[in-house]
């Protein structure tokens, strides 16, 4: 390890003693011998003697580079992901239990509600009455517990209380 790296070691030796409490997981970069970045999660406990002084530091360390290397991989796919799906010329929902979880943006310019306006809210207000709510649901729960697509051209309602047209797909 460079010096510098074997510096900072040792401080964080002499905090964890000082203070007698342990850090516990968290994560640096560090600097092989062969000069290979790996990122580490550490933690450092405070040893104490018999009468309860403290004497050293217990440190365990776990190489995490791999770990690391997937979240930025996962978070890159999601990120192309949202990309995609708010590019999108269709409005697309994603709901569980019954409830919006997440709609992109042509979902929003179709209906005049931003996500943290329709986030966990029943699709009802989509629709002009609680009746045709009722009906459509019931009409696609048949189809979607078969494991079928639901398609269906239904008057819905936007925010400002305009009604319109709208082609709807659904799968489970």
């Amino acid at each position: 390890h460079p010096p510098e790296h074997a510096r900072k070691y040792r401080k964080d030796d002499r905090t964890v003693m000082h203070r007698n409490r342990p850090r516990i997981k968290y994560e640096e970069q560090g600097v092989m011998r062969n000069g290979e970045v790996r990122w580490v999660e550490i933690s450092k406990v405070p040893l104490h003697d018999q009468v309860g002084k403290v004497v050293g530091v217990l440190g365990m360390f776990e190489d995490v580079t791999e770990q690391k290397a997937m979240q930025q991989e996962l978070a890159d796919t999601l990120q192309q992901l949202r990309t995609i799906l708010d590019n999108a010329q269709v409005g697309i929902a994603y709901l569980r239990d019954g409830k919006f979880i997440w709609i992109n943006r042509r979902m929003e310019e179709m209906f005049g509600y931003r996500l943290n306006e329709i986030s966990e809210k029943s699709p009802e207000l989509l629709y002009p009455t609680a009746e045709s709510y009722a009906q459509t649901g019931e009409q696609s729960f048949s189809v979607l517990s078969q494991g079928k697509p639901f398609e269906i051209e239904h008057l819905m309602q936007r925010k400002n209380g305009r009604a319109f047209w709208c082609h709807m797909r659904g799968m489970a």
